[in-house]
């Protein structure tokens, strides 16, 4: 397995955690502005 190959791979291992990551803080984030517009609403 050449450098290049396995370099790409773990680029692409990266860009999916990355994008795992962004996903999950973005749901967080959701869920907080519910839990703060919840509050102000009562």
């Amino acid at each position: 397995m050449d450098g290049r190959r396995l370099g790409r791979l773990s680029f692409w291992k990266f860009i999916h955690m990355m994008a795992l990551w962004l996903l999950h803080a973005s749901l967080k984030g959701l869920q907080l502005q519910k839990v703060v517009k919840g509050e102000v609403l009562v």
